[in-house]
């Protein structure tokens, strides 16, 4: 498959890069994930979120300005990146990158 840790060649889409850091392969989901679909509090480091499912959060600690509270659906498909501590969900599935 190509791959290695930080520093070395990496194969991705059939093209060989060279890593700088190890922060950047974390960044990619390979440290796992969680599946979230309930209404419970998660708390947890992610890098990356997936949509499942249509989401809207009840509560979420990022930093993107203005999500949290915003009570707006986001579509299934959407990926959002950012830092994210805490997670509770009013509907739908995402799966949260480490």
């Amino acid at each position: 498959m190509g791959e290695r840790l930080a520093g070395y060649e990496v194969s991705i889409f059939g093209r060989r890069r060279e890593l700088a850091a190890q922060p950047v392969i974390v960044a990619n989901g390979f440290s796992g994930g969680d599946f979230i679909a309930d209404t419970d509090t998660h708390s947890g480091n992610w890098t990356t979120i997936d949509v499942v499912t249509d989401i809207v959060f009840s509560g979420v600690a990022c930093n993107i300005s203005g999500l949290e509270g915003s009570g707006a659906t986001i579509p299934a498909g959407k990926q959002l990146f950012g830092s994210f501590t805490s997670i509770t969900l009013s509907s739908g599935s995402i799966i949260a990158y480490r």
